[in-house]
């Protein structure tokens, strides 16, 4: 497979006694087409900033290489309440995603209201969380809060999270033409 085979996402077959050329055994599309068709982000917005708030330091270093892995780098990881109150209240730029385990408060803090009436935090999962209803969480802000049970998000459950945190650059593009068109833009 040469560098360009690669980089388009195509796998060559070698030629045939009849033919000279080479012929694809995959459609000739760019790996970007083909990372949306399959339902993979086209590309990470590498500019998103995330704050991962857990006491095990092999939690926060599990959780910052899912990240990692997934292409996001501007993650900042904290080991106690103190220093979560202290970036998120006083950071001059909102963080896009915090991820906070349950635990951390030990009900020293509401930690639900604590992240829907924050402005800094656009969105956030609670994990390690204990049972309770989300009736508590007003309707208009249950979308930016996700909630789970198990002591440590999985790969997965990181994936579905940023699918709804990372949406593509279209997406607010279309809500603000929809608006301008209604005779709300401006």
């Amino acid at each position: 497979m040469t560098i360009f085979s690669s980089i388009f996402g195509l796998v060559l077959q070698r030629p045939s006694k009849a033919s000279s050329s080479l012929t694809p055994l995959i459609s000739m599309k760019p790996v970007h087409t083909w990372r949306v068709a399959t339902g993979m982000p086209a590309m990470p917005n590498k500019a998103l900033r995330i704050l991962i708030a857990d006491k095990q330091h092999t939690h926060r270093i599990v959780l910052e290489r899912l990240f990692n892995q997934q292409g996001y780098f501007r993650i900042v990881p904290v080991s106690d309440m103190q220093e979560l109150l202290t970036l998120v209240g006083y950071d001059s730029e909102p963080f896009d995603l915090v991820v906070v385990n349950a635990g951390l408060v030990n009900g020293a803090l509401d930690l639900h209201e604590f992240i829907i009436d924050n402005p800094q935090i656009r969105h956030a999962m609670v994990y390690n969380a204990p049972q309770v209803g989300r009736s508590s969480v007003p309707v208009a802000r249950r979308s930016s809060l996700h909630l789970s049970h198990a002591p440590l998000p999985d790969r997965a459950s990181l994936q579905r999270l940023m699918e709804r945190v990372d949406r593509p650059a279209s997406e607010p593009l279309q809500s603000w033409d929809q608006a301008l068109r209604q005779g709300r833009g401006g």
